[in-house]
């Protein structure tokens, strides 16, 4: 059973993914799950324990695209760890792996 959940992404970084992803064939939330498997892995990711999470910054200027990400199991459990011990949402932890 996969999991389905919508998130944003910043127009900048998007055509940065879509670049990639189409040089090397896959799909682009295939590279962004990459992108957050390799940050999980490698320890960049701070683990902060006392303070809300974090959210993007809203901008008025129509800045970001809502995606929609289809996970498996594996996938989901990994990126709500990720939420928690980062304390950062699903966009921003996106933000901070394309900054990265």
């Amino acid at each position: 059973m996969n999991f389905e959940t919508t998130t944003c992404i910043s127009k900048e970084n998007l055509k940065v993914i879509e670049y990639y992803a189409e040089k090397y064939t896959i799909k682009p939330i295939k590279l962004i799950v990459s992108l957050l498997r390799y940050v999980t892995d490698k320890n960049k990711l701070p683990v902060i324990a006392s303070r809300r999470i974090q959210y993007r910054k809203r901008e008025g200027n129509n800045n970001w695209k809502r995606i929609h990400v289809m996970l498996i199991p594996f996938d989901y459990e990994l990126f709500l760890d990720m939420k928690k011990l980062g304390k950062m949402s699903l966009a921003k932890i996106i933000d901070f792996c394309m900054e990265n």
